[in-house]
């Protein structure tokens, strides 16, 4: 599913150390066109032009950010885009216009322009065409392992689609929620069942039987775990599935 892949996208800025406009301290670097440091009652460090912060597996960009240092609250705006580099190979972006980190509760939001969606994309090695999302809203909680995605929801991709008004990934779960006006979700397994296919060939073994399915269900409350891939909906559920060209209703 496109939606817990993205939800890693937790934009997790870290101190950099006050040297130039290009600092480096234990695999973080920024960059920027100037960069200057406004003391007061707080220490406050700006970066203005083409800002890029750069981390392990991590790429934030954005035309301005600021960082300050009493309660480490960083803000960036213009153009924002944050790239996710997973150990799977796979590549995951969000597009946005503002973004806020809180440092000390670990906290932060993502917004488009007024009027404008946020944008999602992963790419992945096993997929020829991206997975992608919409929102109106991010907020993410690092300590709790997890993202609220908020306003008119729409996800799709190879694998399916989904609507709803809000979208909540548990990271520890691996699990989405997609809750208000009643929201829906398709779902196709062909891709899965070519992966297994190729991944029991290269194990040298025979390619075994694969049943396709494909449905769509409508519930209060839809649920996708991403490992083991399983959906589940509760409240005036919904939908029908399709077993071999055999249909049911839910």
């Amino acid at each position: 599913m496109i939606l817990p892949a993205l939800f890693c996208l937790n934009i997790a800025w870290a101190a950099p150390s006050s040297a130039a406009p290009r600092h480096k301290l234990a695999g973080l670097v920024v960059r920027s066109k100037d960069w200057a440091v406004h003391r007061g009652t707080d220490t406050v460090e700006e970066w203005t032009g083409d800002v890029s912060y750069h981390k392990p597996g991590r790429d934030i960009y954005s035309d301005w950010a600021e960082r300050r240092h009493s309660n480490e609250r960083w803000h960036a705006k213009g153009r924002v885009r944050a790239v996710w580099h997973s150990d799977d190979g796979s590549v995951s972006e969000a597009r946005g216009e503002e973004a806020r980190y809180d440092g000390e509760d670990e906290t932060g939001t993502l917004v488009p322009k007024p009027g404008l969606f946020l944008e999602f994309e992963r790419r992945s090695p096993d997929q020829t065409e991206p997975d992608r999302a919409r929102g109106r809203k991010l907020d993410w909680d690092w300590k709790a392992h997890r993202s609220t995605l908020r306003g008119d929801v729409h996800a799709w991709g190879p694998r399916g689609e989904a609507w709803s008004d809000s979208a909540v990934y548990h990271g520890e779960e691996k699990r989405v929620d997609l809750i208000g006006r009643r929201p829906a979700l398709t779902y196709d397994n062909t891709l899965d069942c070519r992966q297994r296919r190729a991944e029991q060939e290269e194990d040298g073994g025979k390619a075994g039987p694969c049943k396709h399915w494909n449905g769509a269900v409508q519930a209060d409350v839809v649920s996708a775990l991403d490992h083991p891939r399983e959906i589940t909906a509760e409240g005036g559920v919904r939908g029908w599935i399709v077993f071999e060209n055999k249909p049911a209703r839910l």
